[in-house]
């Protein structure tokens, strides 16, 4: 499957100087984005919750030069726009109006040179390249209200012309309004509901939700304008396991993969071998033999190479090395990493293993790789296949920020080794107290304690901050409240 290169600007802006501030267009937004990334996308984000300045004639500007450079360099299949906000059409230019346009009441030249002309963006986004171009427009298309927007007799939206291969999405047709929500937009609202539906066309998608609104009783009726001539869908299957990396799906499910490479079917009968020297052997013949074999072969290799490093062979352990894996690039990828990467989160039947990460004693040391421009896509296909888990896993390779865990402890004197005894009280995370779910012996140690936490979140121990144990060495005791009696009887 080709995985598409998709990018959005995503814009929603809830408060306005000069025009009447709007309630959905931030949450609209902000979802929005986030289901897109989930799809794969990359998204700019220029999102004016009334704090920042996101929403700014100036900010817009440069979010909007860093989209369209974006779409040039990137040489992207799908650019998306997507606005949340008012529209105005000035002098019979579409404008999306910005957090400090000027008043149409204060001249409409100076309105219309602080907005963004919807025209000219379109004509920009035409010559940055050949891609699919999506404009979604949650915005009124008549004068000012209490909704999205404002417009003359004409509308909003009503003299953008189409480029070739664009679709345009406006949420209500020309002189009525769009409605704004509490939470969300019912407009968005719809289309955060039915864009993750796989293979469903985009056509269709908006056909289904400009029926959805008919139901309610509502007079908002979508409209759309069209000159596609390729199908798109939001959901087209990237999300399937794997489907974003270009393995068989016999790599993918590797407990029956077979291969034609006869140097590849003895170093892999050497992995299974489950003996420590024949996997050193298995090792040394693929160092020789890797450049003749396929991806897919040299995929599973990495699976079988994190295998052995878990079973204890000491020369797979270093293969999980910079040194050792920079010599599988390939032309900006490492299928070699790959297959270990995908190893430590599906199984041979290609099945998700959930917090049961394998090979998580090597998380911290597979972590530091992603520091390495080499193996950036390697890091960037694993993020992607795992983004639908990110409900389950805490951490997913390659995150920068760290993972905060709040311990409470209260001194309950010393041992006649002078090692203080702590009784623990309660280990928070994410404000939920995880105490019980550790496991934790009577008598842990720091360390102890930190790699329980490291396993039961799956993260590296770089990424884990623990407040709370400023005070206590590294041979004091750690002991749960429910089993401090019974430690103390017995020192």
């Amino acid at each position: 499957m080709k995985i598409l290169k998709c990018l959005a600007w995503v814009i929603g802006i809830n408060e306005y100087v000069h025009y009447p501030d709007l309630h959905a267009a931030v949450n609209d937004a902000t979802e929005f984005a986030d289901k897109l990334e989930l799809l794969g996308y990359s998204v700019v984000r220029s999102i004016d919750d009334g704090h920042n300045q996101e929403g700014t004639y100036k900010h817009i500007l440069e979010k909007q030069q860093i989209f369209l450079d974006k779409i040039f360099e990137d040489k992207v299949d799908v650019a998306l726009v997507y606005f949340a906000g008012h529209g105005l059409m000035i002098n019979k230019e579409d404008c999306l109006i910005l957090s400090d346009t000027d008043s149409c009441n204060d001249g409409i030249v100076k309105a219309r040179g602080n907005s963004i002309n919807l025209n000219i963006l379109c004509k920009d986004m035409n010559k940055c390249g050949d891609q699919m171009n999506l404009l979604i427009m949650d915005a009124c298309r008549l004068e000012a209200g209490d909704g999205r927007g404002l417009a003359d007799k004409d509308g909003f939206g009503s003299y953008t012309k189409l480029p070739f291969q664009s679709f345009f999405a406006f949420s209500t047709s020309p002189e009525t309004t769009a409605s704004d929500g509490i939470i969300h937009s019912p407009y968005t609202q719809l289309l955060l509901n039915k864009m993750m539906e796989k293979d469903l066309p985009i056509e269709s998608l908006f056909k289904s939700i400009r029926y959805e609104l008919r139901k309610t009783g509502r007079k908002q009726i979508g409209q759309e304008l069209t000159s596609l001539v390729h199908p798109y869908s939001f959901n087209y299957g990237q999300l399937e396991d794997g489907a974003s990396l270009n393995y068989s799906e016999n790599a993918l499910a590797d407990g029956n993969f077979y291969s034609t490479n006869g140097a590849f079917l003895k170093c892999l009968e050497l992995f299974k071998s489950y003996n420590y020297y024949k996997q050193i052997d298995a090792i040394d013949m693929f160092h020789q033999e890797f450049k003749q074999m396929s991806e897919d072969d040299k995929f599973v290799i990495g699976r079988n190479i994190l295998q052995a490093a878990v079973g204890g062979c000491w020369k797979c352990e270093e293969e999980l090395t910079y040194s050792k894996l920079k010599l599988y690039n390939n032309k900006g990828n490492n299928a070699v990493l790959d297959g270990i990467l995908y190893e430590m989160y599906f199984n041979s039947n290609n099945e998700f293993r959930n917090q049961k990460v394998k090979g998580i004693g090597f998380l911290s040391q597979i972590d530091k790789l992603s520091l390495f421009d080499e193996f950036e896509n390697s890091f960037k296909n694993i993020r992607k296949v795992l983004s639908k888990y990110r409900e389950t896993l805490e951490y997913l390779p390659g995150d920068k920020e760290q993972y905060t865990v709040k311990v409470n402890l209260e001194s309950q004197g010393k041992t006649d080794f002078d090692d203080t005894v702590w009784k623990i009280d309660n280990i928070s995370y994410k404000n939920v107290n995880i105490l019980d779910k550790l496991h934790i012996s009577h008598d842990t140690k720091k360390g102890d304690l930190r790699q329980k936490l490291c396993d039961y979140l799956a993260l590296p121990s770089s990424k884990l901050k623990v407040v709370g144990l400023n005070e206590v060495e590294d041979t004091d005791i750690l002991c749960p409240k429910n089993d401090i009696e019974l430690l103390l009887a017995t020192i």
